[in-house]
């Protein structure tokens, strides 16, 4: 896994068609037609809701997680933040993170990374970072929210991100 920059992330997704600025403001990528979302309130998250979400990533060759949105801010470093954060940071750190969430916000996992790939997806899930989660090749983009929300952007319907229902979530009727 490697720290991205808000530049690298840019030029992460450029290859693949995809316009930062535009996935950044919420728009689907013209590519992807099908839309599905889902919600949660429950106030834990299942872990094996992030083995769901990275298994519609296909095959990946590489995946970036890019944090965008911190709705109260970097907390990893702030001793007063919850446990939550705090271990959050830590993780982060162990992972070798240099740099605050704003100057690296996107990590960038190898195949062969999956399980840290996972679990960076339910740190984003259980903090509430607004963040894309995009492979290459993009076979689909996926946008977290701070809202507690899931939505997914893909060419095809993925049945397999409808098992998110298994773990607590609910589709949502608009996006």
């Amino acid at each position: 896994m490697r720290f991205s920059t808000p530049s690298e992330c840019a030029n992460f997704v450029r290859p693949l068609g995809l316009s930062a600025g535009e996935l950044l403001a919420g728009k689907p990528p013209a590519r992807m037609k099908k839309t599905c979302g889902f919600f949660t309130t429950a106030p834990r998250i299942d872990p094996r809701a992030a083995d769901v979400i990275v298994d519609c990533l296909g095959a990946f060759e590489e995946a970036l997680l890019w944090t965008y949105d911190l709705v109260f801010g970097d907390q990893s470093d702030d001793p007063k933040a919850t446990q939550s954060w705090r271990e959050y940071g830590r993780w982060r750190k162990s992972m070798g993170a240099r740099s605050s969430i704003s100057d690296e916000p996107g990590c960038v996992f190898a195949r062969s990374e999956r399980d840290d790939l996972q679990r960076s997806v339910l740190w984003t899930m259980k903090l509430g970072h607004g963040s894309l989660l995009v492979p290459h090749p993009a076979r689909c983009v996926l946008r977290f929210s701070h809202e507690d929300d899931v939505i997914l952007h893909a060419r095809t319907n993925d049945p397999g991100f409808r098992r998110l229902g298994d773990f607590g979530f609910r589709p949502m009727t608009r996006f």
